[in-house]
């Protein structure tokens, strides 16, 4: 999985093995995994 904070496109399988890992996660869990991730980014 390219790392977070990064320009370079995601893969069609790369985004949908995030969707298959955080299916059964609860928001604060989702928010947890982007964050240690680097995906959600705070301003």
């Amino acid at each position: 999985m390219p790392p977070g904070k990064t320009k370079t496109p995601w893969s069609s399988a790369e985004k949908f093995a995030v969707v298959l890992e955080t299916a059964s996660m609860n928001e604060a869990e989702r928010a947890e995994y982007a964050r240690r991730k680097g995906l959600l980014t705070v301003s």
